[in-house]
C-alpha cells in the first residue's frame, strides 16, 4: 500500500515538472529572433508606389505577414499587404500601391511568427500624399533674449535735457506799432475824402 502511495507521488511530481518546463520553453524566444522595418520610416510623406523594406532572422520561422492599417482606427483592424515566404532569405522588399487608398496617416506592422514565439515592429504615421500637397515644415519663431541683471548696465543710455528750439516769427501776428499805424492811415484816408467832398460842393455852388 505504501508503495503505491509513494509511485502515486513520484508520478504527479513528474507531471508537475513536465508542465512547468514545457510553460517555460513556450515563454522563451526562438533564439537569434529579430526583425526589422528599414522604410518607410515614422512620419514620413509617401507618394505612388513605396518600396517597404524589412528584416527578419531567427530559427524556427514560420510565418511572416506585412500588413497595415489608419493611425486613427481605436477599432484595431488590420489589412494584409502582403505574405512573405520565409524560405527567400531573412531581407525582404514588397511594393505598396498607395495611389488605390486615401490620403491620410497609416501605420505598418510585420508579424514574424516562430515556432515558440511572435515578434511584431510597426511603423507609425506614414502619410500618404497622393492627392494633397505634403506639408513643409513651419519654422518656430526664434526668442528674443531678455537682458539679464548682470547685463542690464549694458543697455543704459544716459539721457541729455533737450533745449528748446526758438521758432521764426510769425507773420500773421500783429504788434501795436501796425495797430496804431493802420488806425493812422485810415484817418487820413477818411479826412482826404471830406475834403474833396468839400471841394465838389463848392465847384458845384459855384457853377450856379
Amino acid at each position: 500500500m505504501r508503495r503505491s502511495i509513494y509511485l502515486l507521488l513520484i508520478a504527479l511530481l513528474l507531471g508537475m515538472a513536465v508542465t512547468e518546463s514545457r510553460a517555460v520553453h513556450a515563454a522563451t524566444p526562438t533564439p537569434s529572433a529579430w526583425i526589422a522595418l528599414t522604410a518607410p520610416e515614422d512620419g514620413q510623406a509617401v507618394q505612388g508606389v513605396v518600396a517597404v523594406v524589412g528584416e527578419a532572422k531567427g530559427g524556427g520561422m514560420q510565418f511572416v505577414e506585412l500588413s497595415f492599417a489608419y493611425s486613427s482606427d481605436k477599432t484595431g483592424t488590420w489589412f494584409p499587404l502582403a505574405t512573405i515566404n520565409p524560405e527567400k532569405g531573412d531581407e525582404f522588399q514588397v511594393e505598396w500601391d498607395t495611389t488605390t487608398i486615401t490620403d491620410g496617416e497609416y501605420d505598418l506592422r510585420l508579424t514574424v511568427t516562430y515556432t515558440h514565439d511572435t515578434l511584431t515592429k510597426l511603423v507609425s504615421g506614414v502619410r500618404v500624399r497622393n492627392y494633397t500637397p505634403i506639408e513643409t515644415k513651419t519654422p518656430s519663431p526664434t526668442e528674443t533674449p531678455h537682458p539679464t541683471q548682470e547685463d542690464s548696465s549694458l543697455v543704459e543710455t544716459t539721457v541729455f535735457p533737450s533745449t528748446p528750439t526758438p521758432l521764426p516769427p510769425n507773420p500773421a501776428d500783429v504788434g501795436k506799432g501796425d495797430v496804431f499805424n493802420a488806425l493812422g492811415v485810415g484817418l487820413a484816408i477818411i479826412g482826404g475824402l471830406f475834403a474833396l467832398l468839400g471841394i465838389y460842393t463848392a465847384l458845384r455852388k459855384t457853377l450856379r
